[in-house]
């Protein structure tokens, strides 16, 4: 049995330290994600949340600027080999992801910070 202080310790820690967001799905679907995240030890809020991060992280990767030395087009299509590389990058944990994704932006940062000028 969970005391009242207890109970009002767990309030003020959630009301510190959490968000909570609010996901409508269609009927049937919340029992299948349940399942799928106990079939994975998580909870369903942890599924939801590794889901989230996962999804961003591999689409900041699909959205990289390749750093190229043509400054008129910072983007361009992906090779077959640059398109391996990404694979293999989603396959790092997430965390790994953020920390290489703000290396390549301060690259970036740095190589049009010393680029020079076109005439």
């Amino acid at each position: 049995m969970v005391t009242e202080s207890k109970r009002k310790a767990n309030a003020k820690y959630r009301a510190e330290k959490r968000d909570q967001l609010a996901v409508d799905v269609p009927k049937g679907k919340r029992d299948i994600y349940k399942q799928g995240a106990a079939e994975l030890n998580l909870s369903l809020s942890m599924l939801i949340q590794n889901a989230v991060e996962e999804f961003i992280a591999r689409h900041q990767a699909d959205n990289l600027s390749i750093v190229s030395q043509s400054a008129s087009s910072p983007t361009q299509k992906l090779s077959a080999t640059e398109k391996n590389l990404l694979a293999e990058f989603n396959k790092l944990p997430a965390d790994t992801q953020k920390l290489i994704l703000k290396l390549i932006q301060s690259i970036n940062q740095n190589a049009k910070q010393n680029s020079f000028p076109e005439e």
